[in-house]
């Protein structure tokens, strides 16, 4: 049999079992492990304006989208899952701390935040999806847990991350302050200036840089791709 021929049959093999993983699922939990428009119900509530989001310890991934209009947002296949979401709105800031749901997998969290005045985030021990936002000043605070951030325009960017992940692409950003401890950052973007300190044990991966001011200890990394 011809190489493609196999690489043909594997492919449609991995098709094969993860359709069958999924019937399987439905059958014997009586639902879908994929939420689209279609098959979930959404719960929403709106905010006059919030400005600063804190995370605590959330085990479900968190997207934190930018829009016109600020609200939380939970899409879930039976619906009535706003209510067991633990959330506290002081000011201009929303903290969200954990959700009472026995499965994690079928349902989603939306944080839709002002898209051109959103400030800052606070993460510990959760994970966050960032996309669409359009700032002059993003602050992010992050203790352990994971970010990914995409599609997103911000003029000066300040990471200050500690025992975490953190991963952007598709994002431009003019100049990035860094304070980083014990993680691994990487910037899949060309920037015109970073600058800061990353120590303990870190690995900083960038694309580009017209200008770098970087202070690191001898355990720590930068690394340029190109």
């Amino acid at each position: 049999m011809k190489l493609s021929n196999k690489i043909l049959l594997g492919f449609f093999g991995l098709i094969f079992l993860y359709l069958n993983a999924a019937f399987i699922e439905i059958r014997l939990t009586g639902s879908p492990n994929i939420i689209n428009d279609k098959n979930s119900i959404t719960e929403k509530v709106d905010f006059n304006d919030i400005t600063h989001l804190a995370l605590n310890g959330l085990e479900k991934t968190v997207r934190v989208i930018g829009s016109d209009r600020p609200m939380l947002e939970v899409r879930s296949i039976k619906g009535d899952l706003l209510k067991k979401l633990k959330y506290v709105v002081s000011g201009d800031t929303l903290t969200l701390t954990g959700i009472d749901a026995d499965d994690n997998r079928n349902f989603i969290v939306t944080v839709f935040v002002p898209i051109a005045s959103f400030k800052s985030i606070h993460v510990n021990n959760s994970v966050v999806n960032f996309k669409d936002l359009q700032i002059p000043h993003l602050s992010i605070y992050q203790s352990k847990g994971r970010i990914a951030m995409n599609d997103c325009r911000i003029g000066t960017l300040a990471l200050d991350v500690n025992t975490a992940f953190l991963n952007i692409t598709d994002t431009s950003a003019d100049t990035v302050s860094v304070n980083i401890e014990t993680s691994t950052v990487n910037i899949y973007s060309s920037l015109i200036r970073l600058q800061g300190s990353i120590k303990n044990q870190t690995f900083l991966h960038i694309r580009d840089a017209q200008e770098i001011q970087l202070r690191k200890d001898e355990s720590s990394n930068l690394v340029m791709y190109k």
